[in-house]
């Protein structure tokens, strides 16, 4: 069975002592209900009817003794009914049902609802009057409860005890832990770089040390018997996370366990600005296990997370950096291996390729094949349409053989209107083919003024016998000529017997 909190035992105690000093003043007769003072009022009531009645029966006035009782009666509220008895005890007049509601005590003596007074004819009795009233207090445990001062002490026991609860809750809420804590525990906690507090189980603080009074600005006094949540916390942008709901509603318990867990939450503060704390918690139990606060430790990670976003910062700096040293690499590169007016590979890139491709060949791994293409009366155009106009002929006598050639192929400007397509993977018949490709597709150029751009073309491959790259391109370079020296527009092949056929 779970224990009843201090300060509701102490209201309890309070209330209980209260209603006590009630009791006792009621015993005593300081304080009644009233019904003394009634019962002296219906006795007096009664004695002054019979001398009235005596009065009248003196001078054989029966009808003014019936009119009294009557009045008696009609007019009292209280009065249930009233009669005449004479000595032999027969009812002479009555008034009221008071067959029914005249009920004496047992010994016949007079109650606080049945009161009788002699009627005298001098100094002798000659009957009596029989008064029936309403009683004073119920029968029951209804009639208990009825009596005023039965219900002033219930309604005043019900008033004191949650009074007392409420206001020694609100005190021990602002009471100083600290006077309790021992001097040596308390410069341990204040030592503790981290923020600690001992919360209850309202969530309210109740112990607190040095450091959350520096980081927040505030003393101790004015943070104890605060709630957690009427500090400014809110979460981070990455944790979507309501502070009031984090700290009133789960009240950092999971049930019945400790949370070890650690979250990040951040404190608006007046001195320092916005701080930013990792959250860890552990349920503080008592001897029969049951949960009496939670101890709170705020590890402040403010300058951390600062450094941590300067770093990120710095990073990604140093990422858009590398990013444009590497663009800047490549466009560097292709500047060093491409011809700029053109954009095939210059001559020393392309050695560079051809010595790789060579090496391999001698390996057994590859047939190379090389095809050398100049343009037809390129000097003729220079003359005629103006250098700018031969600028633009190579440029698209260019774009034609990289556009044909093959995503492997290696195409290069060997020199003014003279270039060179190497081939891997490629015999003589395939290259021939291709030079017959680039032929046509250089003829089939269109442009803006009357002007047919032809070319000519020698292939060779490693099937004729070359020594070398360089003895190679020699070989596809002596066919060139000679398509030029047989009319031009055409492809000449070296074979193995090192004759040139034209094609």
């Amino acid at each position: 069975m779970q224990r009843l909190q201090t300060g509701t035992r102490i209201a309890l105690v309070l209330t209980m002592w209260s209603t006590t000093a009630l009791l006792c003043l009621r015993m005593m007769g300081v304080w009644d209900d009233g019904y003394t003072r009634q019962l002296t009022a219906r006795t007096k009531l009664c004695e002054s009817v019979a001398v009235s009645c005596s009065e009248f029966h003196s001078r054989g006035d029966i009808e003014g003794v019936e009119v009294v009782l009557a009045s008696l009666v009609s007019r009292n509220s209280d009065v249930l009914s009233a009669a005449v008895r004479n000595q032999s005890g027969t009812l002479t007049s009555a008034f009221g049902d008071h067959q029914r509601n005249w009920r004496p005590t047992a010994s016949g003596r007079v109650s606080s609802s049945c009161i009788y007074v002699p009627v005298m004819s001098g100094a002798d009795p000659i009957g009596r009057i029989e008064v029936s009233f309403t009683p004073l207090m119920g029968n029951g445990l209804l009639g208990i409860l009825a009596m005023p001062t039965v219900r002033v002490i219930s309604l005043a026991t019900l008033i004191n005890l949650f009074v007392f609860a409420y206001c020694l809750r609100r005190c021990f809420r602002f009471l100083d832990p600290n006077q309790v804590v021992p001097d040596r525990v308390r410069s341990a906690l204040d030592t503790v770089a981290d923020s600690l507090l001992i919360l209850d189980k309202e969530s309210r603080i109740v112990l607190v040390n040095r450091s959350f009074c520096d980081v927040t600005g505030k003393s101790s006094d004015e943070l104890c018997g605060r709630r957690m949540a009427e500090l400014d916390w809110h979460g981070n942008e990455d944790e979507e996370i309501d502070p009031r709901r984090f700290w009133d509603a789960t009240k950092l318990v999971n049930n019945d366990q400790a949370t070890d867990a650690t979250i990040k939450i951040s404190l608006s503060t007046e001195q320092r600005g916005e701080r930013t704390f990792l959250v860890n918690s552990s349920e503080i139990r008592d001897d029969d296990n049951v949960s009496r606060g939670t101890l709170v430790s705020l590890n402040d990670v403010t300058v951390l997370d600062s450094q941590n976003e300067q770093l990120q910062q710095t990073l990604v700096t140093l990422r858009e950096t590398q990013e444009a040293i590497q663009q800047q690499n490549e466009q560097l590169h292709f500047l060093a291996t491409r011809d700029p007016l053109t954009g095939c590979m210059n001559r020393r890139a392309f050695f560079d390729h051809m010595g790789k491709h060579w090496n391999a060949f001698e390996r057994g791994q590859l047939n190379i094949a090389c095809v050398m293409v100049d343009v037809d009366h390129f000097k003729s155009i220079n003359d005629t349409y103006g250098h700018a106009m031969g600028d633009e002929v190579l440029r698209r006598v260019a774009g034609t053989l990289l556009s044909s050639a093959r995503e492997y192929d290696l195409v290069c400007r060997y020199g003014g209107e003279e270039f060179c397509v190497m081939l891997p993977h490629t015999d003589l018949d395939g290259a021939r083919q291709a030079a017959e490709r680039f032929r046509l597709a250089i003829e089939r150029l269109p442009f803006n003024i009357d002007l047919t751009v032809t070319a000519s073309l020698g292939v060779s491959d490693t099937s004729c016998g070359p020594a070398n790259v360089e003895h190679l391109i020699e070989q596809a370079d002596g066919c060139l000529y000679e398509a030029k020296r047989n009319g031009r527009n055409r492809a000449v092949v070296f074979d193995s017997l090192a004759r040139a056929d034209t094609y």
